[in-house]
Formats: structure tokens, sequence, C-alpha cells
């Protein structure tokens, strides 16, 4: 069983909006019909216990949700909850009226009927919508900076690929959300260089936006956000220090730089923000068909290690991160996968290495899924 409630505190009174979702709930009459009672008999206990009492009682449909109405009344004021059942899902509205507001009640009840129930369909409108507001304009894809290996290459893909869309799914009983949802959608140009990517939050709606392309002889990009109810409010930057302030470039937000060795595999990529001054910087060693990634913050502090092993077509086949003060291993997963003709892997499949009296065990963690597209010649 998961879901959330949310809640407005007003002068006219306290709603509460709730959704449950659990696999067994149904909008058939049977089902229906016990759990309404078992709502009823719930509401008429806490209305007994605060010296309230049920007096209003009715059903109600929205679509194809069926539904109940309970009032309840006591002397702190008026209790109208709602509750509609779908397939897997709950909703619940409610509002609490102090007695000092009941005169507000008909405005109250035109915001309880303003829910609806949004189709799939309208769901994805909705979201799509607000992508393209946030999506930011399309930068300048030449002239080109060449690179050694284009963005494809360092991301394992093999041929010609337009289009990389991931969904992901998490099997393990402790995560936070179940099925399967999306993660991101990337875009790529004929030379496999980035062009978009749209990533997803664990809760399978998007999120930021990236566009790449060159500036000035330089590959930089440009992103933004989009926020919902669930978010935490952002953090507060730390203010400016007084005095003149680095000029910025409002054409990008980053700018990348990559260094290679001598068999073009990509050994450091550092990124600057958009007044010059460094970001991330990125460090890649290899070492027989291991990977070692480091990452150092712009005070070049290490703060993320990882060690993958790649089987013989560079595919990551198992991957440790590592605490960066005492070296201990927070982490370790397996991999195993399934391809396209192509020779790109279309599933892949994670298991947590589990340690346990000293012996180690493999539990279920999730499974992605890739969807690609390729140009055709």
């Amino acid at each position: 069983m998961t879901g959330e409630s949310y809640v407005w505190n007003l002068v006219e009174g306290a709603f509460v909006a709730t959704y449950v979702d659990r696999s067994d709930y149904s909008n058939s009459g049977d089902f229906a019909s016990e759990f309404f009672g078992n709502v009823k008999g719930q509401i008429a206990d806490e209305a007994k216990a605060r010296g309230g009492t049920i007096t209003g009682d009715r059903p109600l449909s929205l679509g194809d949700a069926v539904g109940v109405e309970f009032i309840v009344d006591s002397a702190a004021g008026t209790t109208i909850t709602r509750s509609y059942l779908v397939a897997g899902r709950l909703y619940q509205i409610a509002v609490k009226i102090p007695a000092t507001k009941l005169d507000d009640k008909p405005a109250v009840l035109r915001v309880l009927d303003s829910f609806r129930i949004l189709a799939a369909a309208d769901v994805a409108k909705a979201l799509q919508k607000r992508v393209d507001a946030a999506t930011p304009k399309p930068l300048p894809q030449s002239p080109i900076l060449r690179r050694i290996a284009s963005d494809a290459d360092e991301d394992g893909l093999r041929g010609r690929v337009k289009e990389v869309v991931e969904d992901v799914e998490y099997v393990s009983s402790e995560s936070p959300v179940h099925g399967r949802k999306p993660t991101s959608v990337s875009h790529y140009d004929e030379q496999g260089n980035l062009t978009r990517q749209l990533s997803y939050d664990y809760r399978g709606n998007p999120y930021d936006i990236e566009v790449y392309g060159y500036i000035d002889g330089k590959r930089v990009s440009k992103s933004n956000s989009i926020r919902y109810e669930y978010n935490p409010p952002p953090m507060m930057g730390a203010a400016p220090a007084p005095g003149p302030q680095p000029k910025r470039d409002a054409r990008y937000d980053y700018e990348y730089a990559y260094r290679y060795d001598s068999t073009r595999r990509l050994i450091e990529m550092t990124m600057y923000m958009n007044d010059g001054s460094r970001g991330m910087r990125y460090v890649y060693e290899y070492r027989g068909n291991e990977k070692e990634k480091r990452a150092y913050t712009s005070e070049d502090v290490l703060n993320q290690r990882y060690v993958s092993v790649l089987d013989k077509n560079g595919n990551e086949i198992e991957w440790t991160s590592f605490d960066t003060g005492d070296g201990s291993i927070k982490y370790r997963y397996v991999y195993a996968y399934d391809f396209d003709t192509a020779g790109n892997w279309v599933k892949k499949t994670r298991q947590k290495v589990v340690v346990r009296d000293g012996k180690s065990t493999l539990e279920p963690s999730s499974v992605t899924y890739r969807t690609i597209a390729y140009y055709t010649r």
C-alpha cells in the first residue's frame, strides 16, 4: 500500500486530499459496499470520540469511480468526507469547517465539487504541456567541437542511435515506489552527440530537461526543471560575496571539457559554470576489465568513488560504491542483460549483493528497459 496526502489550512477550513494505491481495491459492487461500510464505521467511531455524530450519508459517482459522502456534525463544526474507489486506488477528499465558519459552507462545497479524476490521456497531455513550457530553446549544433569519442560512444551505445527511452521497474521490497516508470529519454544526432535529454523523477514524472550544443567553440548545455507539490522547497544558496560578481553567459549553464588516453578512452571530464568557474570533475581509470570513476567537487574534494567490472564488450556486470572517507563498501550490485540485434542492451536486471554472517547473497533490486531507435541510411 502506498499513497500521498496533502493538507491546505484556510480560513474557511482545513482541506485534505489523499490517495492510496493497493492492488486489491475495486469499484465493483460487493467490494465497494463492504469497503464503504468499513469507512462509515471508522468515521462513526472517530465522531463519537469527539462528541459528534454522522448526520449525512449518500452515495456518489464520478466517471467510473463509485463513492460515498459522510457528514459529521459536532460542537466544533462540520466535517465532510468524500471517498471514491477505482481499480487499484482510493481517493478521499475532506474538509473540516469550524463552527464559526459554517456560513462559508456553500463556498466550501464548491471546492469539493471541483474534484475530478483525470484520465491517463489528460494527465499525459498536462505533463507534456509542462515539459514544452520548461524546455530551453535548442542550442546551436555547429560548428561542432571535434572530440575523440561521441556521447553515444561514452554511453556504450553501438550503431547509429537516434533515441534511447529508459524505464525502470523496482522489484525490491525496500523500494519506496513500485511498478514500471520512465527514467529518461535521450536524443542523439547522427554523429552520436546528445542534443536533448529528458529525465524523470522517482515517481515517473518529467522533472529535468537539458539541451546540448556548441557556443564559441565549446560543448555546452542548458537545462530547466519542473517542480511538483511533493518536491521539498529549494535550498537557499549562499549570498554572493560583496564586490563585483563574475560575468555569466546566459546562453548556457555548463561547459564540458574532455581528456582521452591513447586508446580513445575517456579519462577526465570537467564541468565549468557559465561564469568560467570550475564545477564537478570526473576522473576515470582503467585496470584490465575494471573501470574506476571518481568525482571531485569544485574544491577538488573527492565526494564519489565507484568501481565497475566490465564484460568483454564493455557492459557493466558489477558496480561497487565506496565510502570516500574510510574506503569501505557502501553498495554492490551485479547486472545481467538482454541485447538487441545491434548489440545494445534492452533489458538490464540488477541484483544487490547482501552480506550476512559472512556470506554473500543476491537480492532482486530493479529491472531497467531500453527502447532504442536508430537512424536509417
